[in-house]
C-alpha cells in the first residue's frame, strides 16, 4: 500500500514538472520576436524610446498624392513604435508593406493587407510597427509597386538625441509641413521649446528696432 502511494506521490510529481516545463516553453516562444515569412522580424515585447503618429493616403499614382509631397520619406528615431493610419484615397486595392533595404523585396512584412484597406473612400486602418534595427527601409503597395513607394529611414543617432523625450507623441502628417515633421521627429521637446524661444525673442527685437 505505501509502495503505491509512492509511485502515486512520484507520477504526480513528474506530471508537474512536465506542466512547468511546458509553460516555460510557451512563454519564451509567446514572448521572443517572431520571424515573418519573408524574413523581417515582428519586434513584439521590445522595449520602446517613443512614439510616432504617421498619416498615408491611399492612392494608385503614389502615396499622398494631393496631400503634400508624393511617395515622402519618413525619417523615423531607432526604437520608436509607428502608429499608421492609412487613408483609403481612390478606391483600388492597397497594401502597406515595409521591408528592409532602399527598394521593394521579397522579404517583406505586410502591415496592412487589401482587405484592412479596404476600398471604400475616406476609409481609416490601422497599423504598429517598432523599428528596432538602423537603416534604410522601403514601404509600398505590392498592389502598385512600381508607383507606390518610398523609404524609411532609421537613425540611431536621432535615437539618442530623443532618449530625454521618449514619452513625446510626434504627430507627422505629411500634407502639412513634411519638413518640421521631419525635423521635429529628430529633435528633443527642450530643443524645441529652445527653437521657439529664440524664435520670438528675434521678432521682439525686430520690432523694437523697427
Amino acid at each position: 500500500m505505501v509502495e503505491k502511494e509512492k509511485k502515486s506521490i512520484r507520477g504526480a510529481a513528474y506530471g508537474i514538472i512536465i506542466i512547468l516545463l511546458i509553460a516555460l516553453s510557451l512563454t519564451f516562444v509567446l514572448s521572443a520576436p517572431t520571424q515573418t515569412a519573408g524574413g523581417l522580424t515582428d519586434p513584439s515585447n521590445l522595449p520602446v524610446k517613443g512614439y510616432m503618429n504617421i498619416t498615408l493616403w491611399a492612392d494608385a499614382a503614389g502615396w499622398d498624392t494631393n496631400h503634400g509631397p508624393v511617395n515622402p520619406t519618413l525619417y523615423i528615431p531607432l526604437d520608436y513604435m509607428v502608429n499608421f493610419t492609412v487613408i483609403e484615397e481612390d478606391g483600388l486595392p492597397h497594401t502597406l508593406t515595409i521591408n528592409k533595404g532602399p527598394k521593394e523585396d521579397s522579404a517583406t512584412l505586410t502591415l496592412l493587407t487589401t482587405g484592412q484597406i479596404t476600398q471604400i473612400i475616406g476609409h481609416k486602418s490601422h497599423a504598429s510597427y517598432e523599428f528596432f534595427e538602423p537603416g534604410v527601409y522601403t514601404y509600398w503597395c505590392t498592389v502598385h509597386p512600381t508607383t507606390m513607394v518610398g523609404q524609411v529611414i532609421v537613425n540611431s543617432t536621432a535615437s539618442n538625441s530623443t532618449a530625454n523625450s521618449s514619452a513625446s507623441l510626434c504627430n507627422c502628417v505629411h500634407s502639412n509641413n513634411n519638413e518640421f515633421n521631419k525635423i521635429s521627429s529628430l529633435l528633443p521637446l527642450q530643443s524645441l521649446v529652445e527653437m521657439a524661444k529664440a524664435n520670438i525673442n528675434n521678432q521682439v527685437m525686430t520690432t523694437m528696432v523697427l
